[in-house]
């Protein structure tokens, strides 16, 4: 029996240490309702947290610690044997088993005579961040349509978390379509991961630093920033999903006030990100003195820069206004509002690399930056 655990469970003290901490506030909750004389409040109660985080922490390492995407050299050896993806993978399974079912099983059993129904989080939870992982391995072993299908589709369940009838539904879709990308992806194994190389001392960049300004000149850039149409426009779409979701959870009069709160908070990472990669290493190839002086107030080849952010900062204040006078609810508001701001953030041109070869700007060293082999410096 021990052997047929040890195929997936994880270090045995980490769940022992879960098991001895989830028994002993349940022991001091059940003392402590013994001396008032009632049952606790929910909120108060930290028992099942516990045992849901202990849940967490389980999906992430079934995701995570046999996919050989996540650890170097078991995937470098992996590369070295005649591994197909129709045999079992040396490590273990990446999908389900029937030992997570079991130990699944034996959590809810050991929660269900003191949480009743409220048991089930621990399930939910530990489906939602397995799929959330499997979604990370899935996007860094291209199979990028199927991750951001997997991020709407989680995003589902965790709307759906208060109907199990409908989460269970939406789960069971979500780890299918997940299961399916595992069979593309490990059937194109061995991966080309192009960011990453094996060197002496590990994990290196596949484009290796020149150092300034080298880096800067090179028409391969590392980390390379720039982002296909189809993943902005899923993008775009996404972020917001997750916004309404995360809202959905927000009862009361203060709803209308945290939605506007988190919208107008996320303009600033949004809007300031972009023009924080674009520029940069950049600057205007005249100051601004020099502007006034020459009457060359606007400088297009550099100036278009500024006209994404500015039209996405008039959009993410006009449009709210404009919606909700149209009937619009305030949060489906600011939701879709969002969708425009993120479109015209990620579409609108130049992009990163035209930019950066093209663009009418003074390329400047960076803060923290090192000059290539064969530039003297001092």
């Amino acid at each position: 029996m021990i052997r047929w655990f040890r195929v997936i469970l994880p270090f045995s003290g980490l769940v022992m240490t879960f098991v001895v901490i989830y028994a002993v506030l349940v022991g001091f909750e059940v003392y402590l309702e013994w001396k008032i004389g009632q049952p606790l409040p929910s909120n108060v109660t930290l028992s099942l947290p516990v045992l849901a985080g202990g849940a967490a922490l389980y999906g992430l390492y079934r995701a995570f610690a046999f996919h050989p995407v996540n650890r170097p050299g078991y995937r470098i050896w992996l590369e070295t044997t005649p591994w197909t993806s129709e045999k079992p993978l040396p490590l273990g399974p990446i999908h389900l088993v029937i030992q997570d079912v079991v130990i699944i099983a034996l959590a809810l059993t050991a929660a269900w005579p003191r949480h009743h129904v409220k048991s089930l989080y621990v399930l939910q939870v530990f489906l939602i961040v397995y799929l959330l992982s499997m979604s990370s391995a899935l996007w860094r072993t291209g199979e990028k349509l199927i991750a951001f299908s997997l991020w709407f589709a989680i995003g589902g369940m965790v709307y759906t978390t208060r109907s199990f009838p409908l989460f269970g539904m939406i789960a069971a879709c979500t780890y299918g379509l997940a299961y399916w990308g595992l069979r593309r992806s490990l059937a194109r194994f061995p991966w080309t991961l192009s960011h990453w190389v094996r060197g002496t001392q590990g994990l290196e960049p596949a484009f290796p630093s020149l150092g300034w300004p080298y880096n800067r000149l090179s028409p391969k850039f590392f980390p390379d920033l720039g982002i296909s149409i189809p993943n902005a426009i899923l993008t775009s779409l996404l972020v917001p999903w997750w916004y309404y979701v995360v809202l959905s959870f927000i009862e009361g009069p203060g709803k209308l006030e945290a939605a506007q709160a988190i919208y107008s908070f996320s303009m600033v990472p949004i809007i300031g990100g972009r023009l924080l990669i674009y520029l940069t290493g950049y600057a205007p190839p005249i100051s601004f003195r020099g502007r006034i002086i020459t009457g060359r107030w606007i400088i297009p080849g550099y100036d278009q820069v500024f006209v994404a952010p500015l039209l996405a900062l008039i959009a993410g204040i006009w449009l709210p206004k404009v919606l909700t006078d149209r009937g619009f609810g305030f949060v489906e508001a600011l939701a879709v509002s969002l969708i425009w701001v993120l479109f015209l953030i990620l579409i609108w041109g130049p992009s990163l690399k035209t930019w950066r070869l093209t663009g009418s700007h003074r390329i400047i060293a960076p803060l923290g930056s090192k000059s290539g082999p064969f530039v003297r410096v001092g």
